[in-house]
């Protein structure tokens, strides 16, 4: 993904999120949500502290959901992004 490459909600689709992510996981029996879309903002960094070095630059990633398949309290959801290592991702409280 390029540095300057975005998603924007208005473009948001599941495409995206096939995308986006590798595997989305739930404990609720029935299953992960289906999504309505997903999209992305651009690379952000951080302006360094004086005398540190630049911290790592993120990006926020959207995952939405129509109200007809939400997310449920009393259930853990997990995304992990493709193309990171050591099973980086979102894991709910």
């Amino acid at each position: 993904m390029e540095d300057n490459e975005t998603i924007p909600e208005e473009m948001m689709s599941q495409a995206a999120c096939g995308r986006l992510f590798l595997e989305m996981w739930t404990n609720d029996a029935g299953g992960f949500p289906l999504p309505n879309g997903c999209y992305h903002g651009p690379l952000y960094t951080d302006v360094a502290e004086a005398g540190q070095e630049a911290p790592a630059g993120y990006r926020e990633f959207f995952i939405e959901f129509k109200p007809i398949h939400p997310l449920k309290d009393e259930c853990n959801f997990a995304a992990n992004r493709e193309g990171l290592g050591n099973g980086g991702g979102y894991e709910s409280p």
